[in-house]
């Protein structure tokens, strides 16, 4: 995400550093409907489709890991409950 972050600071990103991201995101087990479809894009798609792509994976990366931070938090309270009785 450092590098992502770096050429959209410098406006030198392109497609190709989008898609380069996807594939690193799959690599560590993410998975979202925008990632895989972002991941499938050729490097002379167009940007503005694969910027909109970004956004909607990033969102649906940020729902997934606050659901799963819920379910670890509600996991390791039933836990507490349990070893307390």
């Amino acid at each position: 995400m450092e590098k992502l972050a770096y050429h959209m600071q410098q406006q030198s990103i392109t497609t190709a550093d989008y898609i380069a991201w996807a594939h690193r995101r799959l690599a560590l087990l993410d998975e979202s409907p925008a990632l895989f479809k972002l991941a499938a894009f050729n490097e002379d798609a167009n940007i503005f489709e694969i910027e909109s792509c970004f956004e909607q994976a990033m969102r649906e990366l940020h729902r997934t890991s606050t659901l799963l931070s819920r379910v670890e938090r509600d996991t390791r309270n039933r836990h507490r409950r349990l070893c307390t009785v």
